[in-house]
């Protein structure tokens, strides 16, 4: 009898831009590589998005909890941070698909 098994291994590896959206719509995609600040106004309220040395975070935030702006820096692909009062959802992303890492036979 011959049994095969797979195991994929995906890179946890820094992203590349982050991915900004309220309300379930993308408004915007920072690069993780050039640092800037951005303001991002939504029905509820506004969240000021810093992008500094390959990293974002929220660094200003006039909602009652501040969660987003405790989450402090992320960096790593599929890391986020929300803000739940705006509806506000960062996300760090690759600029490049899943690449496998290993295959074991």
């Amino acid at each position: 009898m011959l049994s095969v098994g797979f195991l994929l291994f995906y890179k946890s590896d820094t992203g590349a831009f982050c991915e900004v959206s309220v309300q379930g719509q993308i408004v915007a995609r920072l690069p993780l590589f050039e640092d800037s600040v951005k303001r991002i106004d939504t029905p509820g309220g506004y969240n000021i998005i810093t992008v500094q040395d390959g990293s974002v975070s929220v660094t200003e935030a006039d909602c009652g909890n501040q969660i987003c702006v405790q989450t402090g820096q992320i960096y790593k692909n599929g890391q986020i941070i929300t803000c739940l009062p705006h509806g506000l959802i960062i996300k760090v992303v690759s600029d490049q698909d899943k690449e496998v890492d290993t295959i074991a036979y």
